[in-house]
């Protein structure tokens, strides 16, 4: 998700959006129903790299 805040001059108003940037990943993971890979902020599982 990618999320954008503009502060328009004056500093009266300001404005929000956002937007998925990861649909092809989406779509990947639900069609496998798993994740093909860790993303950012994840830990490995540390069993599987154990055993």
């Amino acid at each position: 998700m990618n999320h954008r805040f503009e502060i328009h001059s004056g500093g009266q108003r300001v404005s929000y959006s956002s937007r998925k940037s990861c649909e092809d990943y989406e779509k990947q993971a639900s069609e496998e129903e798993k994740l093909p890979r860790i993303t950012f902020g994840q830990q490995p599982d540390i069993c599987q790299s154990i055993f």
